[in-house]
């Protein structure tokens, strides 16, 4: 009996122990998702032979227990501020809902960067920015709040969250900002230093800003989420907005494969769970993987020194699974879009 109570005890101690959370994400490998599934232009042209592949990785918080799980080929353990930094958001805010956040923006940049780039008509007003979240590496963290709307940033207004970014990164770091914001109706006044942002390693306000916007298009695009949120998607849905949009088929009637970012100007941004989307973008059949040529800025290397750029990283994955994929670095979109064009 005594035995038996013993094996009880400890089965529950080392079930216990086996969900103590660990300071790092477990990516599990996703199959490569048909771009074309996620966008529709009104009245586009979506009949190339080619294809156009988003990539997406599944991510969940570790425990002891997920150890285990990296000894599988598609389970990988990795640091959390790879990708998303965890102190850049509030404890409590739940790994979809900081994924869902971003894929509004995601969507507003893709669209213009493509609509722009077809000649077509797309015009974004945003009509309210507000603070959808504060790293706690901040002083502002102890005086805003998400949901909080900017109304001036040194006495100056702004009609869209990109131009204070663009601003903010023109100031030297230590430079104190005063913000007018209103939470609930109730002005209020917030003053904090710019700060060294830490997925960038530009200056910033340690916030991520959101805004309210409406959209005026011709033609028509509608976007489905299909239980796939966050902003690496950015680049793809870019190439497959133009691709609906023009008359010729960019694809040439291959496998076009890719992941970043990308911001209103069309640049493209360092992601996350690289090796994964590599393995599945192989295992799609793609032909060529579009990748980040991203640089690592000297204090995100101090804050990791094993940190490696996007295309690094791909590269090594390609050659660890014996890929005959291309690695594509691309800064921006149109870099992008003209290795498409210039392809045989």
């Amino acid at each position: 009996m005594k035995s038996l109570t013993r094996i009880l005890i400890t089965a529950l101690v080392l079930t216990g122990i086996g969900f103590i959370p660990l300071p790092y994400q477990v990516e599990t490998l996703r199959p490569a998702l048909n771009a074309k599934d996620f966008v529709q232009v009104q009245g586009g042209t979506s009949q190339g032979k080619g294809q156009i592949y988003v990539m997406a990785v599944g991510v969940s918080d570790a425990r002891v227990f997920s150890l285990f799980l990296t000894l599988l080929p598609n389970y990988r353990l990795e640091t959390e501020y790879v990708s998303v930094p965890e102190n850049y958001f509030d404890k409590e805010k739940g790994r979809e809902e900081r994924e869902n956040s971003t894929m509004g923006s995601s969507h507003l940049n893709a669209l213009q960067v493509a609509y722009q780039a077809a000649g077509r008509t797309v015009e974004i007003r945003h009509k309210e920015i507000f603070v959808d979240a504060v790293s706690q590496e901040t002083p502002l963290a102890q005086e805003l709040q998400k949901g909080d709307v900017i109304l001036k940033i040194d006495n100056q207004s702004y009609t869209s969250p990109y131009d204070i970014v663009d601003q903010m990164e023109q100031r030297p770091v230590g430079d104190v900002v005063s913000i007018e914001y209103s939470r609930n109706g109730v002005i209020g006044l917030a003053s904090g230093p710019v700060i060294v942002d830490e997925t960038t390693g530009k200056p910033g306000l340690g916030i991520a800003l959101g805004s309210k916007a409406s959209v005026a298009m011709n033609p028509l695009t509608k976007f489905k989420s299909n239980g796939v949120a966050g902003p690496s998607g950015g680049l793809m849905f870019s190439l497959e907005l133009y691709n609906q949009l023009v008359s010729e088929d960019i694809t040439k009637g291959k496998t076009i494969a890719g992941t970043g970012t990308i911001d209103h100007k069309g640049n493209v941004g360092r992601i996350g769970g690289i090796e994964m989307k590599v393995m599945a973008a192989d295992k799609a059949g793609a032909e060529i993987f579009f990748v980040p040529d991203d640089t690592i800025d000297a204090d995100i290397a101090q804050y990791n020194p094993k940190l490696r750029s996007n295309y690094h990283e791909a590269l090594r994955a390609s050659i660890k699974i014996k890929s005959k994929m291309k690695i594509v670095p691309v800064k921006t979109f149109n870099e992008a879009l003209n290795y498409l064009r210039e392809m045989e």
